[in-house]
């Protein structure tokens, strides 16, 4: 199932989330107290939600400082604890064990063009 969000007054500008990133995204701003609880729990996507474009624009600003916060964590270098050791193998190779550290899989933005979103649009529908 896939949630659709829709422009209230550009009807062909929307935006599309698969149901599971449009938890994630609802989760975030509940985290963040954008919006009020009992609104949130109205943009589960089976009913139409409508919101008007001023708190389409706190979204947007919030998701964005976000976004600018998370860009600051990942520039920070990444500590790899004394006791992490490369291991031998009996076949002469080395395993490095902070590996799994080091290759961690970077973050994935779906927020963002929601963001976009909310900073361009008149307001918005969930449906």
């Amino acid at each position: 199932m896939s949630v659709l969000i829709q422009d209230l007054v550009y009807r062909a500008r929307e935006i599309r989330f698969e149901s599971y990133d449009w938890a994630v995204i609802v989760r975030m701003l509940s985290a963040m107290n954008v919006v009020d609880a009992e609104t949130l729990r109205q943009w589960d996507g089976a009913a139409p939600a409508y919101v008007p474009r001023d708190v389409a624009r706190r979204i947007g600003r919030h998701l964005e400082r976000k976004f600018a916060e998370d860009i600051l964590e990942d520039c920070t270098p990444l500590e790899i604890p004394d006791y992490i050791r490369p291991i031998a193998t009996s076949n002469g190779l080395w395993i490095d064990p902070a590996l799994p550290l080091l290759r961690r899989p970077g973050k994935d933005y779906i927020y963002l063009g929601f963001a976009h979103f909310c900073h361009t649009c008149e307001g918005f529908s969930i449906g």
